[in-house]
């Protein structure tokens, strides 16, 4: 006669925790892939703190504000002071 079981089995319990292994383990791949594929991503936001960075300094030995706009056409983020003597900064996007 079987009565009402409270619980999981030994066995059961082992199968659920190799399943749940198996879906970890291949998020982890899956994200680890991802993120080493976009190495042009990591460029791009490098180059654009160097950019910042730049701009930041510039700004204030020269007392001047900088305009960051972003143009489609040709794709690329321009650092552009509204001091005239300084030249403006461009960063092209791939």
């Amino acid at each position: 006669m079987m009565t009402g079981r409270k619980g999981f089995t030994v066995l059961e319990l082992i199968i659920y925790l190799g399943i749940v292994s198996c879906v970890l383990l291949i998020n982890l791949v899956l994200i680890s892939f991802i993120k080493g594929n976009h190495i042009e991503n990591r460029l791009f936001w490098h180059s654009f703190q160097e950019c910042w960075t730049q701009a930041q300094q510039t700004a204030r030995v020269n007392h001047c504000k900088y305009e960051v706009m972003i143009e489609t056409k040709p794709q690329q983020v321009v650092f552009k002071p509204y001091h005239q003597k300084i030249k403006k900064q461009v960063l092209k996007c791939l």
